[in-house]
């Protein structure tokens, strides 16, 4: 890729797409990219284009920034035309440089044996994927499904602050059996209550204003970004906000790191009728805890930091349960598709 350094101002879109034995037009380039005579590419805000590298000379070109200033979003995508659950790997290389910095670039790239364990080899990996197959499984019996009235009833106000009430929380990766977890909303605002579990660790932990953080942002960002991509989630229990339930009952779901850990989930099975469910849109995440044995600890910022891009990951999930099962009476959106969506 070549252009000028950008800076964020609006937002374009931009994808890649490696076509690898499918028929979206052959192989990369051999040899790698060359940009002695790039593909220039200009976007208005909100456009997005795929390139195809093999047609492209695998470079493209960016405007130079102006007092407009611009960020574009890339993604690179297989143009691959088979679809596993391991998913599909191969290898590439992705340069980015001032125009003129570089001619050409090689084609070798990461191994696929590397690409393929950064994708479906953790922890976290396999529990999101059982927990999407269980979802479609519970939702394809109509017995399941929750009875939508035409006309929905009063709505309930948000939890107070300092209210309390009781969870079921997985307590297994299969999420076939359930722990009973007691819970304080600690911070209430317009989209969304975050609850505090009253037996979690206290060495280094989330303090009144971390919690008020998690509610600013997503309130201010998470909700309406989600929100206008994808559309809107349920409210079965008509309080019209969303809860963040923060227990140690999701490290405990992770007693050996060596493979990654679980940081926090949404679980389907609470907008249907089975055991477990607790009838209600609820997401589930991560505390600090100090280490043990087979984990590291997890602390105070690191878990912040860890628990901010999953929430808008886990609320995407959220959205596509309630507008594929509930809205629309179908089945969940194919995994892959939604996990990407939720990468996205």
């Amino acid at each position: 890729m070549s252009g000028s350094p950008l800076r964020p101002a609006w937002l374009a879109g931009l994808t890649l797409a490696a076509a690898c034995g499918g028929d979206d037009g052959g192989s990369p380039p051999a040899g790698g990219a060359n940009c002695s005579s790039p593909t220039s590419v200009q976007l208005a805000v909100g456009q997005h284009q795929v390139v195809n590298p093999a047609t492209a000379n695998g470079c493209i070109r960016l405007p130079a920034a102006s007092g407009a200033e611009a960020e574009y979003v890339f993604a690179l995508v297989s143009g691959a035309g088979t679809v596993t659950d391991a998913g599909v790997s191969g290898g590439y290389s992705v340069r980015v440089g001032p125009e003129g910095s570089f001619a050409a670039s090689p084609a070798a790239g990461a191994p696929a044996s590397a690409l393929a364990q950064g994708r479906g080899a953790g922890v976290a990996e396999a529990f999101h994927r059982g927990l999407r197959e269980r979802e479609r499984q519970l939702a394809a019996d109509p017995r399941n499904r929750p009875s939508i009235p035409r006309s929905p009833p009063a709505g309930t106000p948000p939890p107070e602050p300092g209210s309390e009430r009781k969870f079921a929380v997985c307590k297994t990766t299969d999420c076939n059996t359930f722990d009973t977890v007691t819970a304080v909303a600690r911070s209430v605002g317009s989209k969304v209550a975050v609850y505090l579990d009253n037996t979690v660790p206290t060495a280094d932990s989330l303090t009144q204003a971390d919690l008020d953080d998690l509610k600013r942002l997503f309130d201010l960002y998470h909700y309406p970004i989600d929100n206008n991509a994808f559309g809107t989630e349920s409210d079965l229990d008509i309080n019209g906000v969303t809860i963040i339930l923060l227990t140690d009952a999701v490290n405990a779901l992770t007693p050996d790191c060596s493979q990654g850990r679980i940081l926090g989930y949404f679980f389907g099975g609470d907008l249907l009728n089975i055991t477990g469910s607790n009838h209600g849109e609820v997401f589930y995440a991560m505390v600090p805890v100090p280490a043990t044995p087979t984990c590291t600890a997890a602390t105070r910022v690191q878990t912040l930091v860890r628990l901010k891009p999953t929430l808008i990951h886990e609320f995407q999930h959220m959205i596509s349960f309630n507008q594929h099962v509930l809205v629309r009476g179908g089945n969940v959106e194919e995994t892959w598709l939604n996990e990407g969506l939720s990468h996205f």
